[in-house]
């Protein structure tokens, strides 16, 4: 009886103890799923590790500069016996009571791999064919094969953003209905800051949009080379524009989609295999409302001219709003590219630019109209009668220039060979070789004026 009773009294304690470490794991969900993570095993693609199986931990709270971190499951850690669904109960405590004793004891045990998710562009699960590793996937004798994919860019040691993806084999004997893996999964994206899909019916493709002669034209090797393959990687579905003029930026977000085109188009989409180049023409797009951004690969022209084609259009105030903007610069001064790289305290490139618009996050920018008057002599104090009526209007995300600095700006495109270095080649010529004198009449309205006001 004594001996029966001890024994009772340890259950009751393993019971409580056990009870204390699911509330404990409970508690944390909201930052990461400790009991579907103790379920989860994988194995490093790629030869990291010493091949074998590895675990996933959340070791870092914070999320800008923490990690997650896979550690291999040493002799011992392991179902012991043949193999078997993973998360039983079995000698020596559940999944859940070792994961959280091998997680106060991480920092002793060297991670066999990690990533940040806070440098992943994607973070997915996908399901592979493999003739030669036959095993019991969702019940059934099956070659399927569940993998971990992580599309990261972390920052090397000059700052500079540089592919490191991961892969990660799911062991078939763990959660076999995969509900664990996106559940863990989902911290994961939830962790770095990645955007939810897009509800059923709203727009969720880009329209990128290339200058093939900004800068010294490497806007189209750029996209083939980096953009195309960062966005597809990140499951951004887009199409892709070359532009064959100027101005021709601004026609094409003018164009409006007659009644019937835009479903038509939409579902003949649906029907095209994931092989669809998304290289287009004029004919092949759509309105822009169709999508959900457009991207600019160019200088800073070419996102000036499709603000300007969008502010051209009757609907313009609900496009502006609804649109996300996102550019790459490939111009000759990228001042907008620049400065959004300064502000996001992250390198300036194409491949940071790129990495940006694929996480998808996205902030408001102010931006300016002017109304440029026109007539007589532009209503100079010799002017008899000033012109009143705006003749051209224009959405600015810089600066408006007149004078020098406009011209160095604007003519120096003859030697837009020289790159950078032609604004300064111009200022010499213009500005002390070739000086010109520009005349104005400078108006403004105090502080609280109504615009209206005389």
């Amino acid at each position: 009886d004594k001996a029966d009773n001890t024994n009772q009294q340890t259950a009751r304690q393993q019971q409580r103890a056990t009870r204390v470490i699911l509330d404990m794991a409970s508690a944390s969900d909201d930052a990461w799923p400790a009991a579907a993570a103790s379920r989860v095993r994988v194995r490093i693609d790629g030869g990291g590790g010493d091949g074998g199986d590895a675990r996933l931990f959340r070791l870092h709270p914070d999320p800008s500069s923490g990690s997650v971190d896979l550690v291999e499951v040493r002799d011992g850690e392991a179902s012991p016996g043949p193999p078997a669904v993973y998360g039983e109960d079995r000698p020596g405590g559940t999944d859940l009571e070792g994961y959280l004793a091998i997680s106060n004891e991480a920092p002793r045990r060297p991670a066999a791999d990690s990533f940040r998710p806070r440098d992943a562009v994607s973070v997915r699960l996908s399901l592979e064919y493999s003739e030669g590793n036959p095993n019991t996937f969702m019940g059934m004798e099956s070659c399927a094969v569940a993998k971990i994919v992580v599309r990261a860019y972390p920052k090397d040691g000059g700052g500079r953003r540089r592919a490191a993806h991961k892969s990660y084999t799911v062991d078939p004997r763990c959660c076999e209905d995969l509900a664990d893996i996106r559940t863990v999964l989902r911290a994961v994206r939830r962790l770095g800051g990645l955007p939810d899909p897009p509800p059923p019916g709203k727009p969720s493709r880009l329209l990128v949009v290339l200058n093939p002669f900004s800068g010294g034209g490497g806007a189209r090797r750029a996209y083939e080379d980096t953009v195309r393959p960062m966005l597809d990687g990140a499951g951004v579905e887009h199409d892709a524009l070359v532009t064959e003029r100027g101005g021709h930026a601004r026609e094409r977000m003018g164009r409006r989609s007659r009644d019937g085109e835009a479903e038509g188009r939409s579902s003949a989409v649906k029907n095209e295999s994931e092989e669809r180049d998304p290289l287009t023409t004029d004919d092949e797009l759509g309105d822009v409302t169709e999508y959900a951004g457009l991207v600019a690969m160019g200088g800073d022209g070419i996102l000036f001219e499709i603000l300007q084609g969008v502010r051209d259009r009757p609907d313009s105030a609900s496009v502006l709003s609804r649109l996300k903007f996102g550019i790459v610069p490939c111009g000759t001064f990228n001042g907008l590219a620049k400065s959004l790289s300064h502000w996001g305290g992250d390198g300036y490139g194409v491949v940071e630019s790129a990495f940006r618009i694929c996480r998808g996050r996205t902030s408001s920018l102010d931006v300016a109209e002017y109304d440029v008057l026109g007539g007589g002599d532009g209503g100079g104090e010799n002017s008899a009668s000033p012109a009143r009526e705006p003749v051209r209007s224009y959405l600015s995300f810089l600066s408006y220039s007149w004078g020098l600095i406009a011209d160095c700006d604007v003519e120096s495109e003859a030697l837009r060979f020289l790159g950078p270095l032609r604004s300064d080649v111009w200022a010499v010529y213009r500005g002390l070789l070739c000086r010109r004198r520009y005349r104005a009449r400078f108006a403004y309205l105090p502080p609280g004026a109504a615009a209206g006001g005389s």
